[in-house]
């Protein structure tokens, strides 16, 4: 408890958590969050895969790995991403002076002051103080696109997890529709679905993350935290 208080951060290098993951009440695979370093640049990765049975329907094995300030702002990301017989590998570059991202694509998109990426506002987020009733209002950059976030501080509770039960925090990310950060893409079908992106953080000083779901059209995704090393 000491070393993450002296560092400040609810977080250390070596930390990997392990979940499994659920479509609907089907288990569907296995999905990572670790962090390789937390340094002067931090790296996060996050790595998911369907399990044999699953497979079988529809394979997949993605792999993100962000690399950001201490201020948790992406300098790098890339993918890997296998699912079904589609692949794709690539990279985007953040640079906060042109406010632009340029890709491995060729393409550049506008960038924002402040803007984490898909990982780097979770481990944002664990860092955030906050109670319930907050309203943190957060920009994302995905699709190559900047999207406002709204995360709502509702509740405290007990959350049963593969480590135990749990005493957490809920807390919902809800996409803003409207102006400038209206679009269409994946990201809306998670975050812009019926009850947008629920998170229960664990209610200590490592706020790690024990339960996240989202409903999408054919149901549920669910990921339980089943193990911590």
């Amino acid at each position: 408890m000491i070393s993450f208080i002296f560092f400040n951060l609810a977080f250390l290098k070596g930390e990997e958590l392990i979940y499994h993951v659920y479509y609907g009440f089907m288990g569907a695979g296995i999905a990572y969050l670790r962090v390789i370093e937390a340094d002067s640049i931090y790296h996060f990765q996050a790595q998911g895969h369907t399990n044999k049975f699953f497979s079988i329907i529809f394979y997949v094995n993605d792999r993100i790995d962000t690399y950001a300030d201490t201020n948790f702002l992406p300098l790098k990301q890339e993918k890997n991403l296998h699912e079904g017989t589609w692949k794709k590998s690539m990279w985007y570059n953040f640079d906060y002076d042109s406010l632009r991202v340029y890709d491995s694509d060729g393409k550049v998109s506008k960038l924002e002051k402040g803007a984490y990426d898909v990982l780097t506002i979770f481990y944002k987020l664990r860092n955030e103080n906050f109670k319930v009733g907050d309203t943190l209002e957060m920009l994302l950059f995905a699709d190559r696109k900047i999207y406002k976030l709204y995360a709502l501080v509702e509740k405290k509770g007990k959350i049963e997890t593969g480590i135990g039960e749990k005493e957490a925090i809920k807390i919902v990310l809800l996409i803003d529709k409207s102006g400038e950060y209206r679009g269409k893409s994946g990201l809306e079908a998670i975050f812009g679905g019926k009850g947008g992106l629920e998170i229960w953080l664990s209610d200590d000083e490592r706020r790690i993350p024990l339960y996240i779901s989202t409903k999408v059209w054919f149901g549920s995704i669910r990921a339980l935290l089943k193990k911590i090393k």
